[in-house]
């Protein structure tokens, strides 16, 4: 969890740091999530000179402010009044409904939620910002959950298709090699669409979604089905060995891509390729080289692959097949997830 700490202008880097370490500490002990704070101190420090406007729009803040949306997970200010790239930067988060909370500067207590920052006066660009809270500041000692639900950019997504019971043979009165459901608990697409995908998604979302040939239509219907607009085939994956099929020899394997919002940015690589060549492995497992093509498209996005067989540097996961601190809830339950 990547976490915006926009401290006061009158604080010095080793009351930052300090800060920073009781902030992480506050924030670590309500997540199983791993917390990471970043602070403008680094980078401020270094390129102060005197210049309050350079400062103002230091490494941090630019990133943010450059990308026309919020690139952390969670913003924190301890602040009553910021300054005026802070204000800009704590409206984008919420507007991007991004958890935004005020922070006493004590360890584990004084926390509670942002509801706007708005400008007091236009003459002070230093200090003419408020924050304002939604409730009043809890009073130390006071221990109060944060909701720390992420939201992915990029979601990546193996559905365990049901085929009915169907196996596959070698032909005519051949030996059976297997199906879907002697390998691992498959879904139906109603039980698939009970999934509360639309919580994971982030406002500007793109799915990579796999599907069998036989499942097309499906494919497409289930990505709807999860708040999605279908785009277009984002990867064909020749497993350079052919499957028994009623019409023609099966050989490749679909990865399509559905969109919420717009293209999610920063935009990485623009000359991936949709083609992929590689040798099929044990039952269903899809090649590491479609996830790593997916990395250089959006190397700054939050990620998410569900269905997961492994667990991947860089991606957050999920599945019966591996440990994570997710939990993805039907929509008929209390929608959302936990971390």
């Amino acid at each position: 969890m990547r976490v915006f700490y926009a401290h006061g202008y009158h604080e010095t880097p080793a009351e930052i740091e300090e800060a920073a370490h009781q902030l992480l500490e506050t924030l670590q002990a309500r997540s199983d999530r791993t917390v990471r704070v970043r602070t403008g101190r680094s980078d401020h420090a270094a390129n102060w000179k005197g210049d309050w406007d350079a400062w103002e729009h230091g490494v941090v803040h630019k990133k943010n402010l450059t990308t026309g949306k919020p690139v952390y997970d969670v913003f924190v200010t301890s602040g009553e009044k910021v300054g005026r790239a802070t204000a800009r930067i704590l409206n984008m988060a919420l507007e991007a409904g991004k958890p935004v909370f005020w922070w006493s500067g004590e360890k584990g207590t004084g926390i509670t939620k942002v509801a706007r920052v708005e400008e007091v006066d236009s003459e002070d660009w230093t200090w003419g910002w408020r924050v304002v809270c939604t409730k009043r500041p809890k009073p130390a000692g006071t221990q109060i959950p944060l909701p720390l639900t992420p939201k992915f950019e990029i979601l990546y997504v193996d559905p365990p298709w049901d085929y009915k019971g169907q196996k596959q043979h070698n032909g005519k009165g051949g030996k059976e090699t297997g199906g879907a459901e002697k390998h691992y608990p498959t879904m139906t697409l109603k039980e698939l669409k009970k999934l509360d995908i639309a919580s994971l998604a982030a406002q500007d979302c793109l799915l990579f979604m796999w599907v069998t040939s036989p499942h097309l239509d499906q494919g497409i219907e289930l990505l709807k089905a999860w708040g999605f607009e279908w785009a277009t085939v984002g990867f064909v994956w020749d497993k350079q060995k052919v499957n028994p099929g009623f019409y023609t020899m099966s050989q490749c394997e679909l990865c399509l891509i559905g969109k919420r919002g717009k293209i999610p940015k920063p935009r990485g690589a623009r000359n991936v390729r949709q083609f992929i060549s590689a040798a099929r492995q044990e039952h269903s497992r899809k090649p590491g080289e479609v996830r790593e093509r997916i990395e250089q498209m959006f190397p700054d996005q939050l990620k998410l692959e569900l269905f997961a067989r492994e667990r991947s540097e860089g991606w957050h996961v999920w599945g019966n097949e591996v440990d994570s601190p997710l939990t993805v809830l039907a929509t008929t339950d209390a929608a959302g997830v936990t971390a």
